[in-house]
């Protein structure tokens, strides 16, 4: 069980209150203050809690502070920062209205820090989307399939080996930048569609393949049916992490995904046309959400599928 304060009492407080109490139910935490500005404590404890001021906070033991509060997350931030607490006991109280939510195995994410390997945008969303801090290299980058399997299949390789400049970025022709690593049958492309240089996606690869957790690597495959399908399952097959592949038909393959939201509809040219395929589904974390336990998933168990 994993002792935790609050800091804040306003609106966002009480939006997330029942889904603290049912944590608290499970056994995963315990509440053992709350935190607010001197100016707007009223009574002593709220909803059985005793209630402090930042100053007193320091002098109680604790795991995690929770910042229940977006507006004013960034300042609170700083100022338990400036009070002493790691920036890694500090999470945003939002997490308590994901959907499913279990604090359980989020801290397992925090304490075993997750890497994400995704080939396109999608584990930098859900990071974002779950609160979580970066551990992966392939945020905010594209890396074409076949490049994306030889990368997962011999990670070690391509995470020693140099980034270099293939094709510098230009804004005016709608042209990222392209890295390239290895050389021959071995080079790979990344190509960094959120930067405008190679040299700040270098810098962004260079400092975030530092953080890498080889403990506790996800993998994430996504794309639709091509002529080398069957190619990439393969490879996905043989990989040693936990992992998931969404694919837009079905197979039998363990950890790959054919979900009944990829049936969605789309606007195309004024009209709703239906789309199926992964690129359609995976645009936005609602519908992910929705079809998939994102926690259990992380965590490696296997009953995560909410709907296919």
């Amino acid at each position: 069980m994993r002792k935790c304060i609050i800091w804040g009492l306003g609106k966002e407080y009480e939006e997330i209150l029942q889904s603290v109490h049912c944590e608290i139910l499970k056994g995963h935490m315990s509440i053992v203050a709350l935190v607010a500005k001197a100016e707007d404590i009223v009574g002593k404890t709220r909803d059985g809690w005793p209630i402090i001021t930042k100053n007193e906070m320091t002098d109680l033991e604790f795991d995690y502070l929770i910042i229940a509060s977006s507006a004013w997350y960034h300042e609170i931030y700083k100022e338990a920062m400036a009070a002493g607490v790691p920036s890694s006991k500090i999470l945003n109280g939002s997490i308590f209205k994901l959907s499913l939510f279990d604090f359980k195995r989020y801290v397992s994410l925090i304490e075993n820090p997750i890497t994400i390997l995704s080939n396109d945008c999608w584990g930098g969303v859900l990071y974002h989307a779950l609160y979580l801090p970066f551990h992966s290299p392939t945020v905010n980058m594209f890396v074409p399939e076949e490049s994306y399997c030889k990368l997962i299949s011999n990670l070690e390789y391509y995470l020693r080996e140099p980034l270099q400049l293939k094709r510098e970025g230009d804004m005016r022709k709608n042209y990222c930048p392209l890295g390239k690593i290895g050389e021959g049958e071995e080079e790979i492309t990344l190509e960094f569609i959120h930067n405008t240089t190679f040299e700040d996606g270098w810098k962004l690869w260079e400092r975030r393949k530092k953080r890498i957790n080889f403990n506790n690597i996800f993998v994430k495959m996504g794309f639709d049916y091509s002529e080398k399908s069957e190619e990439y399952l393969k490879v996905f097959d043989s990989i040693p992490y936990n992992k998931v592949c969404f694919y837009s038909a079905q197979t039998e393959i363990a950890g790959v995904v054919y979900l009944k939201a990829f049936e969605s509809y789309v606007m195309n040219n004024g009209n709703w046309t239906r789309a199926v395929g992964y690129n359609a589904f995976c645009r936005q974390m609602g519908p992910v959400f929705k079809s998939i336990d994102i926690l259990k998933m992380l965590n490696g168990e296997k009953d995560y599928i909410r709907e296919l």
